[in-house]
């Protein structure tokens, strides 16, 4: 695979284990209204920009089918970010 910009992880089912992320080609995002739906409208934006832009850098590269994968696998998945008040270094007033 042609860069780790491809990938993105969608779901993380065993709690932090690469090995198991279920990730998605970025480029499938503006057909995946369902997982659209689940991020915030200025994550969407930026997302659907980064899908339009891997789609222009790599048009060539095949697409990556959304399964389980990680490290081991031909691309890097992006690392998940945890929303702030998950995070344990959130507190009050911040």
């Amino acid at each position: 695979m042609e860069g780790p910009e491809l990938a993105l992880v969608v779901d993380d089912p065993a709690g932090g284990n690469p090995l198991e992320w279920h990730t998605l080609d970025v480029r499938a995002l503006p057909h995946r209204p369902d997982l659209l739906a689940r991020l915030g409208s200025i994550v969407q934006v930026r997302l659907i920009a980064d899908a339009a832009r891997a789609e222009l850098e790599y048009a060539s590269a095949p697409h990556i089918p959304e399964e389980i994968d990680g490290p081991q696998g031909e691309y890097a998945s992006i690392p998940i970010v945890e929303p702030r008040e998950r995070r344990t270094d959130a507190g009050v007033g911040r």
